[in-house]
């Protein structure tokens, strides 16, 4: 099932990837991941810090794959249909499998996922990685495994240096880990956290240190600011919103399959914590930007397959072909002007 998600995915990635010229961001990263190393370097240590990894990822595939704006953007396209793949695990996990099928396709099928993994720029990787901590977190709190701490620890700071704000997905997984019951024991998830935290200092400190006014541009997040952002987020599209509310107030009430009190905790602090992540950096610089809560969908899309998992046969298709007619339309939509409301 998560592969055929991936499938999905993959192809609504590629459908017209090159069919826009490369914005000034994606033109970027083309010039910068092709410099010597030593040139990644001093660009990361000036403004691009934050893009490092994604830099050192992209420069040897670009050796073997070349530079045209087909094969700039694929990358970002695989990481995209993986994190939805990972998503349809998580949800599989969560609650049922039909809960992760649909939490996998709504990822796939979101016209705002789509736009940026059709986007030459590390996104769609921070999305799949703190997916991949999350599903790791997941199996590591349900088997009380050493392994599986130590590949959330890894996971989680490896998010945190593709971007800054998935590190935020750690919140979710400790508030998570207090509603638990019973717990496991602390010792392990403390030295992994302390392990993950330490890995990922380094490059919180390298962004913070090297802000050379590159974010600038971004405007003080007021609230209408905040509102417009998060509406992108939900692809505009409000059925997608209704079904996340929905499978919300399921969750509450313990009807979804398997939707215990920590996994409800889970997804909504995981849907909530990148948002809250980027207003409390905003009170130093202001970095609230809809692409920077990106790492929030999954649990967006977790929301409606809890929806579609705890309703009747009769109301679950009816608003599953409501989501479908939705996201065809705004999928629609994008394909015709890629990137529509969208700042790169």
């Amino acid at each position: 099932m998560p592969a055929g998600v991936f499938v999905v995915a993959l192809g609504l990635g590629l459908i017209r990837l090159g069919a826009q010229p490369l914005s000034f961001d994606e033109q970027f990263t083309r010039d910068t991941a092709t410099l010597a190393w030593s040139g990644i370097w001093d660009a990361a240590s000036d403004t691009e810090a934050p893009h490092l990894v994604y830099y050192a990822l992209l420069k040897p595939w670009l050796a073997v794959f070349g530079t045209s704006d087909w094969a700039l953007r694929l990358p970002s396209v695989l990481f995209g249909a993986l994190a939805a793949g990972a998503t349809a695990l998580v949800g599989s996990r969560l609650f049922s499998d039909l809960a992760g099928l649909v939490a996998g396709l709504a990822l796939a099928a979101s016209s705002f996922f789509v736009s940026w993994s059709q986007a030459a720029r590390g996104y769609t990787l921070a999305v799949f990685l703190a997916t991949i901590a999350t599903y790791a977190f997941i199996r590591a709190c349900e088997e009380s495994s050493t392994g599986w701490w130590a590949a959330w620890a890894a996971a989680l700071a490896a998010a945190g240096w593709v971007n800054v704000f998935a590190y935020s997905v750690a919140a979710a997984h400790l508030v998570a880990f207090l509603f638990l019951k019973p717990r496991p024991p602390r010792r392990v998830p403390v030295l992994a956290a302390l392990a993950s935290l330490a890995i990922f200092l380094p490059q919180l400190a390298l962004v913070t240190s090297g802000d050379n006014g590159q974010v600038d541009w971004i405007p003080t997040p007021t609230p209408p600011h905040v509102a417009v952002g998060m509406w992108d987020w939900a692809s505009r599209n409000p059925v997608v919103v209704l079904a996340a509310a929905i499978g919300f107030v399921q969750l509450i009430r313990g009807v979804v399959p398997r939707g215990v009190r920590w996994k409800t905790a889970l997804v909504a602090t995981w849907l909530a914590a990148p948002l809250v992540a980027t207003l409390l950096a905003s009170i130093a610089q202001p970095a609230f930007e809809a692409r920077y809560v990106l790492v929030g969908l999954p649990a967006l899309a977790l929301a409606i397959g809890a929806a579609i998992a705890s309703l009747s046969r009769r109301q679950a298709l009816a608003l599953a072909a409501a989501l479908v007619i939705a996201a065809g339309i705004r999928l629609g939509q994008h394909y015709v002007q890629p990137g529509e409301g969208l700042i790169r």
